[in-house]
């Protein structure tokens, strides 16, 4: 089962860059904790003052860590912080729901609950996804920095897309309808995995249970593309893996990141000593980044 905390963040001073400079303050905190799930700015539309900040922290059952007493170093570090309030909602996907509303993506991708009559046209793509105890409703900037990559892509009969980390499971499924033959759903969490099993059957697919996976996928199998959206540091543990697990000249798209992980993941992916993937793409929004990586030949990705 997943918590919810959402942080209240007064601040002294308004500016474009605040909200990012404290998300990554508290991601620094907290991020080698294995219970955090994620740390993402506020989803509710309120009627917050500008010289508010709120951000959500998703965590597993277990999460030990006393947010009160770490959430102090941020007001004692900076004279940005004048006060923090830490609410943890009892019952936070009736909340959610209560402001959760459609989105559009372009014209080509409608995202919405099942509660909701989709107004697009025919050839619009529709995707069912309820608010619920799992990462990617699609209104998040990392997620749609995801979505907007996959709109780009034309997908056949004979790809495979591997969609890890999964969540909600709204990167697969948008792949499914999208005609890409194979898409295979990973997430270390059960309960999110369960709900992304859900919302595959919601938009009209039935998949065997070999495409639901709580665990590290083998190396046995590789795809055309894989679409990681999960933070800096497990993105950092996973770069052998997903060289492995790519086809030759295969994609990978990773998300989950702030402008200022850019060096640090480029070089860990694509570093001075050898070249294992080339950038073709990089896009952002507001403080957010996605990286689009190419795989070069097996013979630059040394083990060391």
């Amino acid at each position: 089962m997943l918590k919810n905390f959402q942080l209240k963040i007064s601040i002294s001073q308004k500016s474009e860059y605040v909200e990012g400079i404290i998300l990554e303050m508290i991601h620094n905190l907290l991020c080698n904790n294995p219970q955090l799930i994620s740390i993402s700015a506020g989803d509710f539309e309120g009627n917050l003052s500008p010289e508010v900040v709120t951000i959500e922290i998703i965590t597993r059952d277990g999460f030990s860590e006393n947010l009160a007493e770490l959430l102090k170093k941020i007001k004692l570090s900076t004279k940005i912080v004048k006060t923090i309030e830490i609410l943890e909602s009892a019952d936070w996907v009736k909340e959610y729901q209560q402001f959760y509303k459609p989105i559009t993506i372009g014209e080509k991708l409608w995202i919405g609950a099942s509660w909701h009559k989709p107004e697009v046209n025919k050839d619009c793509i529709r995707i069912f996804i309820d608010p619920s105890q799992a990462f990617g409703t699609g209104h998040h900037e990392t997620t749609q920095l995801c979505l907007k990559s996959l709109l780009g892509k034309s997908f056949n009969n004979s790809d495979s897309l591997l969609d890890f980390g999964c969540g909600s499971g709204i990167l697969g499924i948008y792949a499914l309808k999208a005609n890409c033959k194979s898409v295979d759903f990973v997430d270390c969490d059960e309960k999110a995995l369960s709900i992304a099993k859900d919302n595959v059957i919601r938009n009209g697919f039935y998949l065997s249970k070999e495409h639901f996976s709580s665990k590290m996928v083998t190396r046995t199998k590789t795809y055309k593309f894989i679409y990681a959206n999960i933070g800096l540091n497990t993105l950092k543990e996973l770069v052998f893996l997903f060289f492995d697990l790519l086809e030759p000249q295969g994609s990978l798209v990773l998300s989950g990141l702030l402008k200022s992980h850019k060096k640090e993941i480029f070089d860990k992916y694509s570093g001075k000593n050898f070249f294992s993937f080339t950038k073709v793409n990089e896009t952002e929004q507001n403080n957010w980044i996605c990286m689009e990586l190419k795989k070069n030949r097996e013979s630059l990705c040394p083990r060391v």
